[in-house]
């Protein structure tokens, strides 16, 4: 513990930034979570709003400093082709039929189980 008065005060200044942070972090990764699980299920515009949603939590933390530009960059393009898989799956199957429906579902859900395991694979062993 500091004895300097404006050491003190420097502590106390960084667990309360340390605090909003967390928060403003916690708020983004929510969104994302959320945008997610929508894709799971498979509700296309539910996960379109979401998408802007999180992109809008993700530009936040980028411009309060949480996070730096290419992260939120790097974020951003990981929903968005997200999406875009989801979206491409949903009109496929729409054009080819009900029973095509649950396989398109099945392949975006198992081809974002493959991207977010070979992430978190590179992110341990980097």
């Amino acid at each position: 513990m500091p004895n300097i008065k404006s050491a003190i005060k420097r502590v106390d200044v960084i667990e309360k930034k340390t605090l909003k942070n967390n928060m403003i972090k916690s708020e983004y990764k929510t969104a994302v979570k959320k945008f997610e699980a929508a894709v799971a299920e498979g509700n296309k515009e539910n996960a379109q709003e979401l998408f802007k949603k999180a992109t809008q939590k993700i530009d936040g933390a980028y411009s309060k400093g949480v996070i730096k530009k290419n992260t939120a960059s790097r974020k951003k393009s990981a929903l968005a082709t997200k999406l875009n898989t989801f979206s491409k799956a949903f009109i496929n199957a729409v054009s080819a039929g009900k029973h095509a429906v649950s396989n398109a579902f099945n392949f975006v859900i198992v081809r974002l189980f493959i991207l977010t395991s070979i992430y978190h694979y590179i992110v341990r062993h980097i």
